[in-house]
C-alpha cells in the first residue's frame, strides 16, 4: 500500500517537476527608446523608435517628454509599425505638446494568437518619431507619467512593472570649416601688374641715360 501511494505520489509530481526545470527566467517587461544614432550635428535628423521588449501589447497611450531648445519633433512624421496589426487593424493617434510627444495605438486583433505571433519576445518597434537637431548640447528623451498611460495586453488588462527606459542624444555644433582666401578683384591685379611695368619701364629709362665710359 505504501508503494501504491508513493508511486501515485511520484507520477503527480514528475510533470510539476518537469514544468520548474525547463520553464525560463522570467524577462523584464520594457518599453524604450532607441536613436538611431548616438552623436548628430546642428540640423541633422534622427528616428527614435518607441520598442517594446519582453511584453505582450494590445493597446498603449505613452507621453515623451523633450527639450524643445535642443530639437524639434513633428507629430506629422510619426509612423507607426506593424506590431499591433497597423495600418488595417488598429487605431493610432498622436498629439504634440510644447516639450511632449503623446502616442498611442489599439489593435483592432481580438485573437491573442494574431497578435502574439506579430510581436517577437525578442523586442518589437511600436512607432518611429523624426527628429531634428536645433543646437548643441545633450538632448534627453524620458517617458512622462499622465493620467492617461497605458500599457494594456491582448485582453485589455493593464500590464503592471513595465520598465520604461528613456535616452539622450549627443548635439554637436558643425565643425568649422577654414575660409578661403577670395580671389584678387581685378582693379588689384591691374594695379600690380601697373606697377610692375612702371618699375621695369624706370630701369630701361636709367639704363639709356646713363652716360657712356670712356
Amino acid at each position: 500500500m505504501k508503494k501504491r501511494t508513493l508511486f501515485i505520489f511520484v507520477a503527480r509530481m514528475a510533470p510539476v517537476a518537469i514544468l520548474l526545470l525547463t520553464t525560463r527566467p522570467a524577462q523584464a517587461d520594457i518599453v524604450s527608446l532607441t536613436p538611431s544614432a548616438a552623436v548628430v550635428t546642428e540640423g541633422d535628423t534622427f528616428d527614435l523608435d518607441l520598442t517594446a521588449v519582453g511584453i505582450g501589447l494590445g493597446a498603449y497611450d505613452l507621453t515623451i517628454r523633450y527639450d524643445p531648445l535642443l530639437v524639434a519633433v513633428d507629430e506629422a512624421l510619426v509612423t507607426f509599425d506593424t506590431h499591433l496589426g497597423g495600418p488595417l487593424n488598429s487605431l493610432t493617434f498622436t498629439s504634440a505638446g510644447l516639450d511632449t510627444l503623446e502616442l498611442g495605438e489599439v489593435s483592432f486583433l481580438t485573437d491573442p494568437a494574431d497578435l502574439a505571433a506579430l510581436q517577437p519576445g525578442t523586442g518589437y518597434a511600436l512607432a518611429h518619431i523624426s527628429v531634428r537637431a536645433l543646437q548643441a548640447g545633450i538632448a534627453s528623451f524620458y517617458f512622462l507619467a499622465t493620467p492617461y498611460t497605458v500599457t494594456s495586453d491582448y485582453a485589455g488588462v493593464d500590464v503592471a512593472g513595465v520598465v520604461f527606459q528613456g535616452t539622450s542624444v549627443e548635439i554637436d555644433s558643425p565643425m568649422d570649416i577654414p575660409s578661403v582666401p577670395e580671389p584678387l578683384s581685378g582693379i588689384l591685379l591691374l594695379t600690380i601688374v601697373g606697377w610692375l611695368l612702371l618699375a621695369k619701364w624706370r630701369r630701361c629709362s636709367a639704363s639709356k641715360t646713363k652716360p657712356a665710359s670712356r
